[in-house]
């Protein structure tokens, strides 16, 4: 993958999230209520390499995992739902590919979403 330079903190900080995303999938298999779904929001001045930091962590997750991605621009009104309906329109391509993968994992977690959405 690429570098990200001057940014470990950063992405430590997002490695450990997917690390207790990973652990709460796994109890929520055991029964835990917990979904393991967290959210996390990246801000900064423009140019700072914001997307540049995502798509790296990106190609460095492996499979398995889905990034949805939102541009909230300041001083734009009205705008949220906009945004908002990109990021699920990401969403649903990503489970469109999932099921068309014909990788059985993959086909099943789509499905599973799929009645969650409906």
């Amino acid at each position: 993958g690429q570098a990200n330079y001057g940014r470990q903190e950063q992405m430590n900080i997002l490695i450990e999230v997917t690390n207790r995303m990973k652990q709460s999938s796994h109890q929520s298999k055991l029964g835990s209520l917990n979904s393991g779904v967290e959210v996390v929001f990246l801000s900064g001045i423009a140019g700072a390499g914001k997307s540049h930091f995502v798509q790296v962590f990106g190609e460095n997750l492996g499979s398995g995992w889905t990034i949805i991605k939102g541009k909230f621009q300041r001083g734009k009104e009205h705008a949220s739902a906009r945004i908002m309906s990109s990021m699920f329109d990401q969403l649903i391509a990503n489970v469109v590919k999932m099921k068309e993968s014909g990788r059985s994992s993959e086909v099943a977690l789509s499905e599973k979403v799929t009645k969650s959405i409906i």
